[in-house]
């Protein structure tokens, strides 16, 4: 079984000593599994918090593996659309009951053949303008955004 930590923001660093209640511990021992040294995750663009459907698609990998990892991973790099480097556990957490639900080989190969075929390209231009709007709304009320990009 893989178990992931709880949130995005439960992330953890393998070697960390702290206090540990057994769902920390149980994801632990699944990131030694994988060889992990952090476990990171990413929702799936097209398939994030934005998008219509309640299937949202999560990658969870090594959160240093551009540094700890060497095998190219040619599905998880169709799905994210970046470099993607080692092990990587596919999720889908079920909007309706915030609980990851079962999901099948055959969903995550239909997920990778998708997109390989630019067929995602819709659900990516929307959830893109969608952050867009957002991004005016925050602004709008005040906030800042800041680019972490270097100047050129």
């Amino acid at each position: 079984d893989f178990y992931a930590p709880s949130s995005s923001s439960a992330a953890f660093v393998v070697e960390e000593p702290g206090e540990e209640n057994d769902e920390l511990r149980k994801a632990k021992n699944t990131a030694l599994q994988f060889n992990w040294s952090a476990v990171g995750s990413t929702f799936i663009p097209g398939y994030a918090g934005g998008s219509a459907s309640d299937d949202l698609w999560r990658i969870y990998y090594d959160d240093n593996f551009l540094a700890q990892q060497k095998t190219p991973n040619p599905g998880a790099r169709a799905l994210l659309g970046t470099t993607s480097l080692g092990s990587m556990v596919v999720a889908c957490l079920d909007r309706k009951t915030g609980e990851n639900r079962p999901i099948s080989r055959f969903e995550v190969a239909d997920l990778i053949f998708r997109r390989q075929a630019g067929q995602d390209g819709e659900k990516i231009q929307r959830e893109a303008e969608k952050s867009k709007e957002q991004t005016a709304l925050f602004e709008k009320l005040g906030g800042h955004t800041v680019d972490i990009a270097p100047s050129t």
